[in-house]
């Protein structure tokens, strides 16, 4: 994609002295010491699906976000009459649930001991109850407290997403799991909860270091986009 790559290295090389700058040990190794098998030659013109390819990790949120408009809508095309199949399931459905502390949002790795810290610290200075922040907080972190219908929490209904949470928040909206569409990042407490509903729950299973089957129950899907581009993909014609 550079012209001139040599010379662009060599001038990027001449504006800077010293090593380049790397977040870890593992992408210097990667990028200028080792390159392990498969990693740089993933990207090839193949004429099927391959599942075999693992993420190597190395990507920002914004760089994942431009590979996906890019090219996402293009892998998803290649599942041809299952990509259909899949929207029109997606469309038939009146709900859609989502596991909210680990699916939609990017601070699952943000440690749980630093946030109880900044948290302690507000009370002291503040006098404000713990107790009394963490839902707020919850909306300020997620920001997306507006487009939600319903928050179905734990604590309220004093039950874990594997005794069987998802049930109960279904029964208190008086919907039917038959109309439901779940994703969630764990498969033993998300996607086995919701199989477990008679299997009618069409369940998404979201796991980011995957490939994307669509010809398998649950079906998975590496980025939420993916969920996106299914529900705006054209119809499928048959005749």
């Amino acid at each position: 994609l550079v012209q001139r790559p040599e010379a662009e290295i060599q001038a990027l090389c001449l504006k800077k002295s010293g090593d380049f700058f790397f977040h870890s040990d593992r992408e210097r190794s990667i990028y200028s010491e080792s390159h392990p098998q498969g990693l740089f030659d993933a990207v090839k013109s193949y004429p099927e699906i391959v599942s075999s390819i693992q993420s190597h990790q190395l990507l920002t949120c914004e760089e994942l976000e431009l590979v996906e408009d890019s090219v996402g809508k293009q892998y998803l095309k290649l599942w041809g009459r299952k990509l259909g199949e899949n929207r029109t399931i997606l469309h038939s459905k009146d709900l859609f649930a989502f596991d909210l502390d680990d699916t939609l949002h990017g601070f699952r790795k943000a440690s749980s001991t630093a946030l109880l810290a900044v948290l302690s610290r507000i009370k002291e200075d503040h006098g404000t109850n713990i107790d009394e922040m963490q839902k707020p907080y919850r909306f300020i972190l997620l920001g997306i407290h507006d487009k939600l219908d319903f928050l179905g929490i734990s604590n309220h209904f004093r039950m874990s997403k594997i005794d069987g949470l998802l049930r109960m928040v279904l029964e208190a909206l008086g919907a039917s799991a038959k109309d439901a569409v779940y994703i969630g990042d764990s498969w033993p407490r998300d996607m086995e909860p919701a199989i477990v509903i008679e299997e009618e729950v069409y369940a998404i299973h979201y796991s980011e270091m995957e490939n994307i089957p669509l010809d398998q129950a649950p079906v998975r899907v590496n980025t939420l986009k993916k969920v996106q581009f299914m529900l705006e993909a054209a119809p499928v014609l048959t005749g």
